[in-house]
């Protein structure tokens, strides 16, 4: 068996539960699937729930971090999990948000982060680094060793 390949291989299988998890947690009427390579990018179309992808992936890191598994593969999906959301919390709370007419709102995808609270979502973001360190850097290590 070649390990980098399986490692390569549970990276990406994480990265399309994590991000169509974080979708469905918009409570959308579809989802489009945009790219499958090199990384999955999905959105979720009219959802009605602006943060409900964001609390999924609290769910799925913190549910990770509280029980443990053993499953390299479940670790793996709490790790891109937590990435998913610090790096979102970030980088969407510098994003440009253009005002738009409502009859786009059918056609628009969103982002989740509302740039007027970025101080907020910063300060989660780097809380979540905090406290998930110690817990995700050992996995980290553990991928690339």
């Amino acid at each position: 068996m070649n390990e980098p390949l399986i490692t390569i291989t549970m990276l990406y299988l994480s990265m399309v539960i994590v991000f169509y998890a974080h979708e469905l947690g918009h409570w959308p009427k579809w989802i489009r699937f945009e790219r499958w390579l090199p990384f999955p990018k999905m959105s979720a179309m009219q959802g009605r729930f602006r943060y409900g992808g964001l609390l999924v992936n609290v769910a799925i890191f913190l549910g990770v971090w509280y029980f443990k598994p053993e499953m390299l593969f479940l670790q793996i999906i709490g790790l891109v999990s937590w990435l998913h959301f610090t790096i979102y919390f970030i980088v969407g709370s510098f994003n440009y948000e253009p005002k738009l007419p409502k009859w786009m709102d059918e056609i628009w995808v969103y982002d989740d982060i509302p740039n007027n609270l970025r101080i907020l979502f910063l300060g989660l973001a780097f809380t979540s680094v905090y406290f998930m360190w110690s817990y995700y850097i050992p996995i980290i290590t553990r991928l690339i060793i």
